[in-house]
This record gives structure tokens, sequence and C-alpha cells, in this order.
């Protein structure tokens, strides 16, 4: 029987997948993987939804979820990418770093995220007092 790990994996893709806004590109690091949805929009795009509400802002900002639990399922070592942070983190310095790259697509403005935070990921489930 599949873990439920990867169950919940397999649930996300597909829902991703499904999803009416996603779209496929091969766009990525060295063009070595396909984005797809709001993974293949700029950083200029992302930062133009920022602090606006409604539907173009939820969009990056459930890509950025399913991107990160994709990071804690298939990065060894990792239970949580974000560590002590929480997502407000991670969108506050998505927005930093895509002010900076415009162009840059939003997929490689996670990834640059990830190779920031992975220093001070947690590799367990914190301990309960």
């Amino acid at each position: 029987m599949p873990s439920a790990k990867r169950q919940i994996a397999a649930l996300t893709a597909t829902l991703l997948l499904a999803a009416p806004w996603a779209t496929a590109e091969a766009r990525g690091l060295n063009e070595g993987y396909v984005a797809i949805g709001e993974g293949t929009r700029s950083c200029l795009e992302f930062v133009q939804t920022r602090g606006k509400g409604g539907i173009n802002e939820q969009r990056f900002i459930t890509w950025l979820e399913g991107y990160l639990s994709a990071v804690n399922l298939t990065t060894d070592n990792t239970w949580s990418i974000l560590g002590a942070r929480d997502l407000r983190y991670a969108l506050n310095w998505l927005e930093g770093h895509c002010r900076q790259n415009p162009t840059q697509a939003f997929s490689d403005a996670a990834a640059a995220l990830t190779v920031q935070l992975y220093p001070g990921r947690y590799n367990m489930p914190p301990t309960r007092p």
C-alpha cells in the first residue's frame, strides 16, 4: 500500500493539474523541469498581485503552497523547508526577490527561495512539550 505521503503528493498533483488556470510551459532553472500554473508566470506578474487579494494573488499563494509541500516530500532529511518561518515570510521574501528580478519565472524565484530556506529547514517534526 502506498505511503500516506505519496498518496497526498499524488492527490496534490492531480488537483493542481486539474485546476482550470493550470498551463504547462517548459520553464525552469536551466530548462531542467516543466513548471505548471502560476510557476510559468513572471516575477513582475506576482509583484503586481501582492496585497490586492482576489483570485490572481490567491493563485500564486496556492501554487507556492503546493511547491513547498512538494519540496518537503521530495527533499531528503526535510520535514519542513520553512523551518521556523511561515508562509508570510516566504511571500515577503519572494516579493523582494521578484522586485529585483522582474523577468524571472516565478518557479525559478521559488527555487531560489528554497535554497535560501534550506539551512534553516526542519528535518524532523518539532518536539512537543
